[in-house]
């Protein structure tokens, strides 16, 4: 054995076999450091591929913003697990509903760092998921200018440039149903969040409307909290994700006095109230 080896030779050379062993292993450690992979866990309208984009200002090599594992009930699953992601430093993960086995069997507890992303305000994401949802075959219509040289038919408006949404009357019971989804999106994330911790994996939750607010300076705290070094700051990059709604909901939401009323009498419940015992998660 090496030990065995060393101990044979004479006191310079068995400390200078000594440090080239523990140099070796300090290496092997930064090696599995560099090739860590940064999770993006989300469910849907979280502003995930905003988020994810967002990691190339800090110079971070090899960021997948396209599903790298999918599992959802409308577009099914890409994988039976997560191979391929760790050939990515920033990879995205869409899982709708509860999956306590994939939490565990899919991240590795020492090189990876999951971001779970949650939205919080429930009233605007149940707007977005329905112009999403409810009427993605209306899509021509809801754009209103299909004549548009970037306009792409059946393409989520965030991918659209150049493009501002329609407004729509939105029907009260279709929007409940998604309000309703969307809660229970919320319970399965957390679901899932006691799986990570269950297991012992690193993660952290992120916030799109943290994200909103700090920009560039969130997704730092983000690599902070993955011990991540930061390359550099303030790398340029193309934007392929555009805000697609307006931070005043009236713009596109038509019979918005009547949603809003819908929403408030539907005593739903918040982020706050499903994940309090994850708060010290949020980042």
């Amino acid at each position: 054995s090496l030990t065995s080896d060393i101990s044979s030779l004479c006191p310079c050379h068995r400390v200078w076999m000594r440090v080239v062993q523990v140099v070796s292993v300090l290496l092997w450690l930064v090696a599995r450091r560099a090739g860590s992979t940064l999770m993006i866990l989300h469910q849907s309208h979280e502003g995930s591929h905003a988020i994810c984009e967002s990691f190339l200002e800090f110079c971070v090599a090899k960021v997948e913003c396209r599903e790298l594992y999918e599992a959802n009930p409308i577009y099914g699953h890409t994988g039976p697990d997560f191979a391929g992601i760790h050939d990515n430093n920033v990879g995205l993960i869409r899982v709708t509903g509860a999956d306590s086995k994939l939490m565990k069997s899919g991240v590795d507890a020492d090189d990876d760092f999951v971001v779970v992303l949650a939205r919080t305000d429930l009233l605007r994401w149940g707007v977005s998921q329905y112009f999403k949802v409810v009427t993605q075959s209306h899509l021509d219509e809801r754009m209103g200018k299909t004549d548009h040289p970037d306009y792409s038919p059946y393409v989520d408006p965030q991918f659209q440039t150049g493009i501002e949404l329609a407004a729509l009357d939105l029907d009260e019971e279709l929007f409940r149903a998604v309000l309703d989804e969307l809660v229970n999106m919320w319970t399965n994330k957390v679901v899932n969040l006691e799986a990570l911790k269950k297991n012992n994996k690193r993660f952290g939750i992120a916030t799109y409307e943290q994200f909103l607010e700090g920009g560039p300076d969130y997704i730092h705290k983000i690599l902070q909290r993955a011990n991540v070094t930061v390359p550099c700051t303030g790398a340029t990059y193309i934007h392929k994700v555009t805000k697609a709604h307006s931070d005043r909901l009236s713009d596109t939401v038509r019979n918005f006095d009547d949603i809003y009323r819908a929403f408030l009498y539907g005593n739903y419940p918040t982020w706050g109230d499903l994940a309090k015992q994850f708060m010290d998660y949020h980042i």
